[in-house]
């Protein structure tokens, strides 16, 4: 293959995870996302991606075309991104709702298949081209569609610490978009390079002028459209701050004096007017429930007020662990009063490490503690779930010293709790009782006091505590401690939950936290489909293993009735592949966060070493073509490796692991779908010699991670946990293994 060429595949693989990346970015800070959005996102992406590589494999018919439609493509990929870009930014204006308030589960996936769609379609519809181009220039016995796999991989393997470490934390998001555009549209200037027919010149004018309009973008207006689009997305407010850090995007808004910290999109610190009912009742409840407390230790949003408060106390050093080294330092260049005093305090000590991460460290230099206090959201994503299961709450009692208290809030109700916050609630409280004796206090947020003792409180004896530290509140007087201790409260907040039976722990490897979460935020924005949750939540194991089998049995049983079970059998198994490539890494990547934290580097890493294995398995598998039957016995062992390796998954990852396993199971997830892939692709084209087979089964592979991406993170993961969704994954390719060995036996039907 052309080394112009190579380059070009291995760009539509860079641009593909790089335009994945800045758009799920940017629709997270839209949508207030969590996995179910992040996976409706990414399904889009690739399901729209497999109909473009699907589509043009079915019409393509060696037109002679196929350089200047590649080329074509890559430019009008490069053109649509910018506008995609200022689409989901301009999202809430043309829906009619302001910056932070949050969207339906209907609009999400509206929004973001409808602005996603150009883009996806035309770089799925890059892959067959390509694959045309490569088999018009191949050399040698070797499979071109392999060879532009496995380049396309490489893609993907560079873009991931590059892209990262790079283009999305250095510079704004309108300025990596252009050069991107400026690197795509160059690709396509070389792709058409010595070609003289009139269509390839009128694209390649096309591709030209494109390149000098992001050229001249570069050098001139660039950061004028990122702050017109900035502008229209946070119109009615005065944005001072916009910028993206490793683990998300950051902006602050001013009105008057008043600071207000967005994370994606959610506003998490307020200065210097905090949400003084809420730091008010995480300070001095959880202060109040010891009798002298020295040493806190504060996960989550503790500038802006909280640690403020702490510090009103005789304390001698608070411990703030804060995961983004980003948001101090903007807090720091738009301090007040407030966060200046706090972040400068002696006292105060800041940790830039993910929460559990600080708290191991605690324990090993054997710091204990007398107040933990978990200023987070609640558990809905599966890294926030991390701070709510029983493995966090015997960490944390661990670090506590006797009659030390842990304080965290969900939400809650004082007029109806739905069966989401029931849900949500009772699984919390029954998980901590299994490590605490709890305390909880009800009201528009639940407040949770954790300890290994009964916590006995009453507005005097509060009072008495602040009068003796001569501590002054905003909202702790008496009357506010009668009313929010009212004994009446508690026995119906109690009476409530009881009508939720907490059939599951929240634990590390099976976050139904999450799900209920998951499930609350969708009934406040989609009650429509709270009906669709509960049945979905109501579902046990049996349940998944029963409906899972059905559907692979009329898979299976459906080879009979088809004319050519070879290939309808490589299909599956490229299908299930695709499923069970994407299930696993997701799977690996969620239990390495559950072990170490969200250490961001090290999950790109995970990433990258899938996309690796990928690339290895396809370059192994691609340096001959093989005949009929290698390719039939190659893939049966493939399938039977499928099958062992999710086992194997789900019986390592319960134990505690070095990080390097969490490496080489990735790759050999990747390994497995690499090599596949080329022995599924002679298969087909070995039934179909004149057809453009490549992508035909690269859309297979992308319709099953397209249902991997739906179902595992937002949906098999919280509900049935790691373990489980593993044997899922081996019953899914056990079954593309007997149809793979029926096939073999009888390859054409009678």
């Amino acid at each position: 293959m052309e080394k112009r060429i190579m380059l070009a595949v291995f760009l539509m693989g860079f641009i593909s995870l790089f335009c994945q990346t800045v758009l799920i970015r940017e629709f997270l800070v839209v949508f207030n996302g969590n996995e179910l959005t992040i996976g409706i996102i990414l399904a889009n992406w690739i399901l729209l991606s497999a109909l473009g590589s699907l589509i043009v494999s079915l019409f393509l018919r060696n037109t002679g075309l196929s350089r200047p439609a590649y080329a074509a493509l890559q430019v009008a990929s490069a053109l649509y991104l910018p506008i995609a870009v200022f689409l989901i930014r301009m999202t809430k204006t043309f829906i009619g709702v302001s910056a932070g308030e949050g969207l339906g589960i209907a609009a999400v996936i509206a929004t973001s298949f409808l602005i996603t769609c150009p883009l996806a379609f035309c770089i799925g519809a890059q892959f067959p081209l390509g694959c045309e181009i490569a088999k018009a220039t191949r050399r040698g016995n070797a499979d071109p569609a392999g060879i532009v796999y496995t380049v396309e991989a490489l893609g993907f393997v560079v873009a991931g610490p590059v892209v990262t470490y790079l283009l999305i934390s250095r510079l704004d998001t309108f300025s990596s978009v252009f050069l991107a555009g400026l690197c795509n549209t160059l690709s396509a200037i070389f792709v058409l390079k010595k070609i003289p027919r009139a269509p390839v010149r009128l694209v390649r004018i096309f591709a030209l002028l494109s390149f000098l309009l992001f050229l001249g973008g570069l050098v001139g207006p660039v950061r004028s459209i990122q702050r017109l689009s900035l502008d229209l997305q946070w119109k009615d407010q005065d944005l001072v701050r916009y910028q993206n850090s490793l683990y998300g995007n950051l902006a602050v808004t001013k009105n008057r004096s008043q600071y207000t910290f967005y994370s994606n999109g959610l506003p998490i610190i307020t200065s210097p007017s905090p949400d003084t009912s809420h730091i008010e009742d995480m300070v001095h409840f959880s202060m109040a429930s010891h009798p002298d407390p020295k040493n806190v230790f504060v996960i989550g949003g503790g500038t802006g007020g909280l640690i403020r408060e702490i510090l009103k106390y005789p304390v001698e050093g608070i411990v703030y662990a804060e995961l983004d080294p980003s948001l101090i330092a903007l807090v720091n260049t738009c301090a007040t009063d407030i966060t200046r005093s706090e972040l400068s305090e002696p006292r105060v000590q800041v940790r830039y490490a993910d929460g559990r991460v600080a708290l191991q460290q605690l324990k090993k230099e054997r710091a204990p503690v007398d107040i933990i206090i978990v200023n987070l959201p609640p558990p809905s994503t599966l890294q926030l779930n991390r701070f709510y299961t029983k493995e966090f709450f015997s960490e944390a009692r661990a670090l506590l010293r006797p009659g030390g208290t842990l304080c965290l809030a969900l939400p809650g109700s004082l007029s109806y709790l739905s069966n989401e916050l029931r849900g949500l609630n009772a699984t919390i409280l029954d998980t901590a009782s299994d490590v605490f004796t709890v305390t909880v206090i009800p009201g528009q947020t639940n407040l949770f006091l954790l300890s290994d003792r009964a916590i006995a409180l009453s507005p005097d004896t509060i009072i008495g505590h602040l009068t003796q530290n001569q501590i002054s509140t905003t909202i702790f007087n008496k009357t506010y401690l009668e009313e929010r201790l009212r004994h009446s409260w508690l026995t119906w907040f109690i009476d409530s939950i009881k009508t939720f039976p907490a059939t599951r722990k929240n634990l590390d490897l099976l976050p139904i936290g999450a799900f209920f979460a998951i499930s609350y935020w969708n009934s406040v924005f989609s009650p429509q489909t709270q009906g669709l949750f509960r049945l979905i939540g109501s579902i046990e194991f049996s349940g998944f293993l029963v409906a899972t089998a059905c559907l692979l049995f009329l898979a299976c049983a459906s080879s009979f009735f088809v004319r050519n079970r070879e290939r309808y059998a490589a299909g599956f198994a490229m299908a299930t592949t695709g499923f069970a490539g994407m299930g696993l890494n997701l799977i690996v990547i969620y239990a390495y966060e559950a072990a170490y934290g969200y250490i961001f580097h090290h999950v790109a890493l995970l990433f990258s070493s899938f996309m690796a294995g990928l690339a290895f398995g396809g370059y192994l598998a691609t340096r001959r073509r093989p005949s009929r039957g290698e390719a039939t016995r190659a893939l049966i062992t493939l399938e039977m490796s499928g099958v062992i390796l999710a086992l194997v998954v789900s019986a390592l990852f319960p134990m505690r692991l070095v990080p390097f396993v969490f490496f080489i199971v990735s790759a050999a997830a990747g390994l497995l779908v690499g090599t596949q892939f080329p022995y599924v692709n002679a298969v087909y084209s070995n039934n179909s010699p004149k057809g453009n087979t490549g992508g035909v089964v690269y859309a297979l592979d992308l319709l099953g991670s397209w249902v991997a991406a739906l179902l595992v993170s937002a949906l098999f993961l919280p509900l049935i946990g790691v373990v489980k969704t593993c044997i899922l994954v081996a019953l899914i390719k056990l079954s593309s293994l007997l149809t793979a060995f029926l096939a073999a036996r009888n390859p054409t039907s009678p």
